[in-house]
């Protein structure tokens, strides 16, 4: 967790980067959107899968916002507020 945090504080101090980075987004997304539109769904009902419990959706959601790299961008940002001044 914490080198995704120092990864996103680097790219987000650096404006290149984070053009490079979004860029790479977008691309793999439109990647993304193509590939899903190209592939045939077969869906059946009859085997449809349990409701997810409670505790298994908030691991789940912990474990996925946990190395999102946006959530990372917000934590590094809200650091420095957290702590106040250095010095008095």
């Amino acid at each position: 967790m914490m080198a995704v945090v120092g990864v996103s504080t680097i790219i987000a101090s650096s404006t290149s980067l984070f053009s490079i980075e979004k860029n790479l987004g977008a691309v793999y997304l439109v990647h993304l959107g193509t590939k899903l539109s190209r592939e045939k769904f077969n869906v059946d009902l009859r085997q449809a899968q349990l409701p997810v419990t409670v505790p298994a959706a908030f691991q789940q959601a912990i474990f996925v916002d946990g190395f999102n790299p946006t959530t990372a961008k917000r934590i590094a940002g809200a650091l420095p507020d957290l702590g106040g001044p250095l010095t008095q």
